[in-house]
C-alpha cells in the first residue's frame, strides 16, 4: 500500500499565474493530516499556477488543468486538475495529487474534495508521509472539521521504504478514527505484520493522537522471571496530572512474593523540580514485615541566589533492591541529604546534612556516620594587575555514629572546622617557562568524643587544633619541535613543596581521607590526600618528564614518568603506599593512538624504586575497525593499608569483542576474570567474575536486543546466576521487555 511514495517529482512548466481568495488548498495529514486547511486558512489568498485556466460564468465554475500548483502560506498543492464550484463552495483536485504542508508533511491522493467550505474533506487512495517518517495509507478518508477523521482499509508503518526496502513491520486495520475532541486514535480489527507475515491480532487498539504529548492511560507491560520472584508481570498506568506533572502507578505481580506496588512521580515547576519513586510489598516472604524502598530528589530555587536541593534514598533491607532489580543495586550504600546553597559572584556557600544507609551485608550499619549539619564556603578574589589572586575555603561538620562505634574502632562523635587560605601567582617568563606559585595556610579545629586511637591508649575525648602553612612552586618548560610529518613536545616538570613535618596528630580521626592511591595523576598535587582530615606534611621535590608526539597521519604517542623525593622520612603514609620513604616509587603512563589502524593503548604503572618490581599496572586497549572492534584491560594493584582497613589487592583481566555486521546488526561479547585469590568463590586460584553476549538490531522503526549474562557473586543475597534479557521495541507503538534470572537469591 506504500508504493509510489518515494519517486514523485515536481513539474516546472507553468503558464497561468495568479492570486485568488478561494479555499483551494487541502490540509496536510501529519500530526493532523487533513486539518491544516480546515483551521481557518480559507481567508488567506491562494497563489496558483497552471497550464490552462477556464472559467464558466453560467455555473461559476473555475477549472485549472495541467501542472496545477497552489500555494497558501508555505502549504503547496500540486495536481493534474483542480476545479472550484463557487456556487456550492466545493473544490475537487484529481490526478497525481501531492500536498506539502508547512511542517514538511507529504500527502498523496488520487482524488480530493472539499465540501461546505473547508468543514469537510474527502480523499481517495490517500498516502501520507509525516515529518517523523511515519507512513499511513488508506482507500478512503473523510475529515469533519475539528471533530473526526476516519479512514478505511489503512496501513501504517514508521519504517523507511525509500531505499528499495519493504516495511519491516506495519499495522493494518479495516478502519481508523482520529477524534479531535477526545484526542484519541482508534484502530479496528488490526493485524501487526512483521516482514509481511501477520503475527498479532487485536480487534481494538487505541492510543493518544500523535500531536498529544501526554495523556492518562495504560502503558505496555513488561515481564521478567527469576528464582526469587518467579514469573512476574508489571502493568504501568500513566496519569497525566498536568503539563508539568505526571504519576506512574505500576503494580508488579509476582508468582512467589505477592505484589509490589510502585509509584513514580515527576514534577517540573517554575522554581524547581521533584522526582519521587516509592514501592512497597506487604506480603513478601523474605520478612514478616512489609518490604519496600523510597527514592527522591528535589530542587527549589528560592531566588536568583539561594537554592535548596536534596535527595532521599531508603530501602527496608540490604537485599530488596537486588531481589527486585531496582536501580543500581550494586552500590555499597544509599545516600540521603539536603543542601541549602547560595551563589553570589565569586562567593559560594552550602550547608546541609547527609545520612548513609549501608547495603553491604558484611558491614555494620554503625560504620556509616550521620553527617549533619555541615557547611562549605569558597571565595576566589579578583586577579591583580600581575595576575595574582586570593582563594579561601572552609568546611565544617558534625559526624556522629551509633552504639557500635567502639567495635569498629571509630570515633563516636567528631565536630570539626577546616579552613584553607592561599595566594596564587601564575607566571610565564620570557623564555617560555610556566610557573605556578602558591602560599597557603591551613587552620583546623576538632572536638572529638570517644575515639579509639590505638591499643596503647584509652579512648580519646578532647579538642585538637592544627596549623599547617605551605609554600609551593611548580615549573614546566614545554619545548615544541615541528617536523614535516609530526610535532614533538618535550616538557620537564618540577615542583617544590615546603611545609612542616608531622602535622597529622594521631588523636584526629581520619573520616574523609581514606581513599588513597599514588600515581601520575597526583604526583604534583600539593596534598595527595583527598578530604580534610589528613595533610601531606614535610618538604619534598617532585619531578617528571612529559614526551608527546603528534603525527600527521600515523597517530599520537605520549609518555610520562616521575618521582618524589621527600627531604625527611614521611610517616604520613603507611607501608606499601610508595611514599613512605625518602624516595618514592616511580609512577608514569604510556599512550599510543594509531589512527590508521584504529588502535588505542594506554598503560599506567607504579614501579618500585629499588628492584623495579611493578606495584601497580593498569592496561587498557582497543583495536580494529568498527565492524570488528577488540578491547580489553589488565589490572594488577598491590594491597594498600589505610588507617582503618586494608584495601585488598586486585588482579583481574577482561576482554570484549564488538562487531558491526551491517548498518543495523551489532553483537557484543565480554568476559572478566579474577587472577587474584578469588574472593567470589572457594577457588583459591581465582575464577571468573562475569561474562555475557548480546545481539542487537536497530533501525528507524524497530529495535531488538537479546542478551545473556552470567555473574559470579559472593553476596549472600545473590547466588551465581545467569540472566537472559529480551527487548522488542516497535517504535511509535511501544516496547515489550522480558528478563529471566536462573538464580536470583540465596534467600
Amino acid at each position: 500500500m506504500f508504493k509510489n511514495l518515494c519517486s514523485f517529482k515536481y513539474r516546472q512548466r507553468l503558464i497561468y499565474r495568479g492570486v485568488c481568495g478561494s479555499a483551494l488548498l487541502f490540509g496536510a495529514f501529519g500530526t493532523s493530516a487533513l486539518t491544516a486547511a480546515a483551521s481557518g486558512i480559507s481567508k488567506i489568498p491562494v497563489e496558483f499556477e497552471a497550464n490552462n485556466l477556464e472559467y464558466r460564468s453560467e455555473d461559476e465554475m473555475v477549472t485549472a488543468t495541467g501542472s496545477v500548483v497552489l500555494n497558501q502560506e508555505n502549504t503547496v498543492l500540486r495536481a493534474d486538475s483542480v476545479s472550484y464550484d463557487k456556487k456550492n463552495d466545493t473544490a475537487v483536485a484529481t490526478g497525481n495529487i501531492v500536498l506539502v504542508s508547512d511542517d514538511g508533511t507529504l500527502l498523496f491522493a488520487d482524488k480530493m474534495k472539499t465540501l461546505d467550505g473547508l468543514n469537510k474533506i474527502e480523499a481517495e487512495q490517500l498516502h501520507v508521509i509525516s515529518t517523523g517518517g511515519a507512513k499511513i495509507s488508506g482507500e478512503k478518508a473523510e475529515y469533519i472539521k475539528d471533530k473526526l477523521l476516519t479512514m478505511r482499509k489503512i496501513s501504517y508503518t514508521p519504517c523507511n521504504i525509500c531505499e528499495g526496502r519493504k516495511a519491516l513491520w506495519s499495522a493494518n486495520a479495516t478502519s481508523f478514527e482520529k477524534d479531535d475532541e477526545t484526542e484519541m486514535v482508534t484502530y479496528y480489527n488490526t493485524w501487526l505484520d512483521f516482514k509481511g507475515v501477520p503475527f498479532l491480532y487485536t480487534p481494538y487498539l487505541s492510543h493518544p493522537s500523535p500531536e498529544v504529548k501526554r495523556k492518562t492511560g495504560l502503558l505496555l507491560p513488561s515481564f521478567m522471571s527469576n528464582d526469587y520472584l518467579g514469573p512476574t508481570v508489571s502493568v504501568p498506568l500513566f496519569i497525566n496530572v498536568d503539563n508539568n506533572q505526571n504519576l506512574i502507578f505500576t503494580p508488579t505481580v509476582t508468582s512467589k512474593q505477592g505484589t509490589l506496588f510502585n509509584w513514580n512521580y515527576e514534577g517540573r515547576y517554575n522554581e524547581g523540580l521533584l522526582n519521587l519513586a516509592f514501592g512497597i510489598n506487604p506480603m513478601d516472604n523474605y520478612s514478616d514485615n512489609p518490604r519496600g524502598y523510597l527514592k527522591s530528589n528535589f530542587e527549589y530555587d528560592i531566588n536568583s541566589q539561594w537554592r535548596f536541593k536534596g535527595n532521599v534514598n531508603y530501602t527496608s533491607d540490604t537485599s530488596f533492591l537486588r531481589n527486585y532489580s531496582i536501580g543500581n543495586y550494586e552500590i555499597p550504600w544509599l545516600e540521603s541529604g539536603a543542601t541549602l546553597e547560595r551563589f553570589s559572584g565569586r562567593h559560594y556557600f552550602a550547608t546541609g546534612g547527609t545520612y548513609f544507609k549501608e547495603l553491604r551485608y558484611d558491614v555494620s550499619h554503625d560504620f556509616s556516620p550521620v553527617v549533619a549539619p555541615d557547611f562549605y564556603y569558597s571565595y576566589m578574589g579578583n586577579p591583580t594587575d600581575k595576575g595574582g589572586y586570593f582563594t579561601f575555603e572552609s568546611y565544617g561538620a558534625y559526624i556522629g555514629r551509633g552504639s557500635d562505634y567502639e567495635k569498629l574502632r571509630l570515633a563516636k562523635d567528631v565536630q570539626k572546622i577546616n579552613t584553607l587560605s592561599a595566594w596564587h601567582i601564575p607566571y610565564m617568563d620570557s623564555y617560555g617557562g610556566v610557573y605556578d606559585i602558591e602560599a597557603s595556610i591551613r587552620l583546623d579545629g576538632y572536638a572529638i568524643d570517644n575515639y579509639y586511637v590505638n591499643e596503647s591508649m584509652s579512648d580519646y575525648s578532647g579538642e585538637k587544633a592544627r596549623v599547617f602553612p605551605m609554600l609551593s612552586a611548580a615549573w614546566r618548560y614545554p619545548l615544541i619541535q615541528a617536523n614535516k610529518n609530526f610535532y614533538q613536545l618535550l616538557e620537564p616538570v618540577v615542583s617544590v613543596v615546603v611545609s612542616p613535618q608531622g602535622c597529622n596528630p594521631k588523636e584526629i580521626p581520619n573520616e574523609d581521607s581514606l581513599d588513597f592511591n599514588f600515581d601520575d595523576t597526583n604526583l604534583f598535587s600539593r596534598n595527595r590526600y583527598v578530604g580534610y582530615d589528613r595533610v601531606e606534611s614535610g618538604s619534598r621535590l617532585n619531578y617528571g618528564f612529559n614526551w608527546k608526539i603528534y603525527g600527521n597521519n600515523l597517530g599520537n604517542f605520549s609518555a610520562f614518568a616521575g618521582q618524589t623525593y621527600s627531604f625527611s622520612e614521611n610517616d604520613d603514609f603507611l607501608a606499601k603506599s610508595g611514599l613512605n620513604e625518602h624516595t618514592s616509587d616511580y609512577v608514569g603512563k604510556l599512550g599510543v593512538s594509531l589512527t590508521k589502524y584504529k588502535t588505542d593503548i594506554n598503560y599506567r604503572f607504579r614501579m618500585d624504586k629499588g628492584n623495579l618490581h611493578l606495584h601497580s599496572s593498569e592496561l587498557n586497549f582497543a583495536t580494529g575497525p568498527d565492524w570488528l572492534r577488540f578491547s580489553g584491560y589488565y589490572m594488577d594493584i598491590r594491597e594498600i593499608k589505610t588507617d582503618y582497613s586494608l584495601i585488598a589487592a586486585r588482579k583481574e583481566t577482561g576482554l570484549a569483542l564488538n562487531t558491526k555486521l551491517n548498518k543495523y546488526w551489532t553483537t557484543r561479547g565480554w568476559w572478566t576474570y579474577n587472577l587474584q585469590r578469588n574472593k567470589l568463590s572457594d577457588d583459591k586460584r581465582g575464577g571468573p567474575i562475569e561474562w555475557g553476549v548480546s545481539v542487537n538490531y536497530d533501525d528507524e522503526c524497530f529495535t531488538l536486543n537479546l542478551g545473556v549474562k552470567r555473574e559470579y557473586s559472593k553476596n549472600v543475597d545473590a547466588a551465581n546466576g545467569t540472566t537472559v534479557m529480551l527487548l522488542v521495541d516497535f517504535k511509535t507503538f511501544g516496547a515489550v521487555g522480558y528478563s529471566y534470572g536462573m538464580s536470583g537469591s540465596n534467600k
